[in-house]
């Protein structure tokens, strides 16, 4: 399973850059991989972080030298993890929500990590530090997306764009104005049509 979470994870990044360059249907590609990872994390991380392969998910011999605490830790963190990566996701794409996900899942992994030190202290257990090496990556990644300016991302984004960009940032700043998100609309066509030449 390892390796699956690891080609997803590659696979978001990538599409967080192809999406920075406006290669067409990056956007799809980061809530196809992004989705994957929260539904990863979500529905199969205590069994990623508790060594448990895919196909012996079901069976209850698996389950034998593993303790509740441990499988209901393991399940908080895969929680946390799939808030905070959904939070990413919405964060790059300027998506509604995302100002509130992105810092839930950040304060939820602050807390599996003060439990998860606790417990790693006691018994210096090698499955605290498989969750810590995901925690370290998502928060990093998050709060570096948290601490950019709110239009950053779209600075850089559509730097070549800079009417589209403009239109973006009016709208933003009123967004009950249905004239700005026209006009919006209309920079989008030009812009998209000069990319097409």
């Amino acid at each position: 399973m390892k390796k699956v979470e690891i080609a997803i994870t590659v696979i978001s990044m990538i599409s967080i850059v192809m999406y920075l360059f406006l290669i067409p249907e990056s956007s799809l590609l980061i809530i196809v991989s992004f989705l994957l990872l929260v539904y990863f994390y979500s529905f199969i991380g205590f069994a990623l972080f508790n060594g448990i392969r895919l196909m012996d998910v079901t069976k209850k011999a698996s389950y034998k030298n593993i303790s509740e605490q441990r499988i209901i830790g393991a399940i908080g963190a895969g929680i946390a993890l799939s808030i905070t990566v959904l939070g990413i996701m919405m964060y790059v794409l300027a998506g509604p929500g995302g100002l509130i996900i992105l810092p839930t899942g950040l304060i939820l992994l602050a807390i599996v990590t003060v439990v998860g030190y606790i417990k790693y202290s006691k018994n210096k257990s090698g499955y605290y530090i498989e969750i810590f090496k995901r925690i370290v990556f998502f928060s990093g990644l998050g709060i570096s997306l948290f601490l950019t300016p709110k239009f950053k991302w779209l600075d850089i984004r559509y730097r070549e764009h800079p009417a589209y960009l403009n239109a973006l940032k009016k709208a933003n700043a009123d967004p009950d104005n249905e004239e700005l998100w026209k006009n919006v609309d209309i920079e989008e066509k030009k812009m998209d049509n000069e990319k097409g030449k």
